[in-house]
């Protein structure tokens, strides 16, 4: 997982003990997030798939993002002053999540100062890495003519991959 990929196995060890981790298991078709409720823990894909979605109006699912393992989730809405999830987390294939609490990264006192830093970092790293992502989506989305929305979509591989090749 992002948040930890960085941490020697000692460390991990000990900062894992402190997060009080959970592990909940979800079968297909189960939500582990709706739109509009509160939360306030932070979310990995331990195996199986997982979909963020919403409603429209009509009742149409709008899929934002599939989610496969070490994928993390909840973090935009535990670091929120509101803590309402804007999506619903939908199990599309049986499936684990391990949660802890967002506050064990945000408040002091549960982990060492330079672990909590660290993680928060990564916290930050990851959201911003996100929010490009979909800044992307949404431009390549924007484009009517499907022939430049593809040369878009591959011109955005290229420069990420550093190559034509990829």
């Amino acid at each position: 997982c992002y948040l930890f990929s960085d941490f020697d196995r000692k460390s991990l060890g000990s900062i894992i003990k402190n997060l009080d981790l959970k592990v909940t298991e979800y079968k297909k078709g189960e939500a582990a997030v709706l739109l509009g409720e509160k939360y306030t823990d932070i979310f990995i894909v331990l195996n199986g798939e997982f979909r963020m979605s919403q409603y429209n109006e009509a009742g149409k699912e709008l899929v934002m993002q599939k989610a496969k393992a070490s994928y993390i989730l909840g973090l935009d809405t535990a670091a929120n002053v509101k803590k309402t999830s804007a999506y619903n987390v939908l199990c599309t294939k049986d499936g684990s999540l391990i949660s802890f609490g967002a506050d064990k990264i945000f408040a002091q006192g549960y982990l060492d100062d330079n672990a909590r830093l660290h993680l928060y970092e990564r916290c930050i790293q990851f959201l911003a890495n996100e929010n490009i992502r979909k800044f992307h989506k949404a431009e390549i989305l924007s484009i009517r003519n499907p022939r430049k929305k593809i040369i878009k979509y591959l011109s955005l591989q290229s420069a990420r991959y550093g190559s034509k090749e990829f």
